[in-house]
């Protein structure tokens, strides 16, 4: 129902014709959609939010629980400086968990809303991708994470925008929620120089070669972060074996997960020669898909290394409805749709089912 009333809502933003545009964004000739209005961020968002206390299980446990506990009890906690800052605000009032369920998914959605309202030329499929995905979900208990991605997705739009200042603003914020997204640092100095073709190429070749030596190059990364960030390197420590690599397990069900995703970078390094001059900023949108891709490739090695490629996903959704808008053949369109929010929804519904059915919700 929730993925309906997104689309519905994203889809009846009324049309503009592209003439009417005083700046042509690129070369093609399409409708455009005016931007969700306040109305239909806050709807959205508040449906999300009853969602995350409806989905919840009584009483709570694992990562929920352990949130609860230090939110009821105003613990002092290791949680991040971006949600201890929350914490706080929402103890001025309560202590009530629901509050902060509620207000955390809330949150998440709403600035998701605001960055795609960010991006230029943003279409409804986007949207219809994310509700079909597990991101708005994950704002149920990734209490940390999942606000740190939303901040991301604005900054890397802005990024896009060449507004350098609200993007560094919003990339702080996304890091003092969650460490993960110190890895926009180096993938936004790659973003910057995508035009380039050694650039690319050369991100290529250190993706291919992390992928197959995991374990030297995890050692060599540890290292450098313990050198440049001790604190960072402090939390990491759990996650190393006494070589200093990451501990490594296999996870083959991540890699299947990832099939939307490598779909969406195959489909867009095939058709690049034909759709770079019609898409605004394509090989960003490229550097982007094959980093995310290679990041749930690793996570075969080591589970935690999937949570860099969520930064990704948002952005992958609007260029994968960009893409959509310029597919002309009717067959193909629908074949790309039911390739990608398929999948989507496929091992959406898988995860849904398993958190009800077998743990009784999160």
């Amino acid at each position: 129902m929730f993925v309906i009333i997104t689309y519905l809502v994203s889809r009846n933003s009324y049309l503009l014709n592209s003439r009417k545009i005083t700046k042509k964004p690129d070369n093609s000739n399409h409708l455009y959609y005016r931007k969700i209005g306040v109305f239909g961020i806050v709807f959205l968002s508040c449906l999300i939010g009853i969602y995350s206390i409806i989905a919840s299980k009584y009483p709570y446990s694992s990562d929920r629980g352990n949130y609860v506990i230090r939110f009821v009890n105003y613990w002092d906690s290791p949680w991040t400086t971006g949600l201890n800052v929350l914490a706080d605000f929402l103890h001025i009032f309560t202590n009530e968990p629901k509050v902060l369920f509620f207000t955390v998914s809330f949150l998440c959605l709403f600035i998701t809303l605001v960055a795609y309202n960010t991006f230029e030329n943003a279409q409804p499929k986007a949207l219809l991708f994310m509700s079909l995905s597990s991101y708005c979900i994950d704002s149920f208990f990734l209490l940390k994470q999942a606000p740190s991605v939303a901040f991301a997705a604005i900054s890397i739009a802005a990024l896009f925008n060449r507004k350098f200042k609200i993007s560094t603003i919003f990339l702080v914020i996304a890091i003092s929620f969650h460490e993960a997204a110190l890895i926009l640092i180096p993938l936004y100095i790659v973003l910057l120089g995508a035009k380039k073709q050694w650039v690319r190429i050369f991100q290529y070749i250190f993706l291919i070669v992390s992928i197959l030596f995991f374990s030297y190059v995890t050692k060599v990364a540890s290292g450098f972060i313990a050198q440049l960030l001790p604190n960072v390197s402090d939390q990491l420590s759990g996650y190393l074996d006494e070589s200093g690599s990451i501990i490594q397990s296999a996870n083959i069900l991540t890699i299947f997960k990832g099939f939307p995703y490598y779909f969406i970078t195959f489909y867009a390094m095939l058709k690049r020669s034909s759709l770079k001059s019609k898409i605004r900023n394509y090989d960003r949108y490229l550097v982007i898909c094959v980093f995310a891709t290679a990041m749930i490739i690793m996570s075969f090695y080591m589970y935690w290394m999937s949570r860099f490629a969520t930064y990704c996903y948002f952005p992958m959704f609007i260029f994968a409805s960009l893409i959509m808008r310029e597919i002309n053949n009717r067959g193909e369109r629908f074949l790309f749709l039911m390739l990608v929010g398929g999948s989507l929804f496929f091992f959406t519904f898988r995860y849904l089912y398993q958190m009800f059915f077998l743990y009784g919700g999160f």
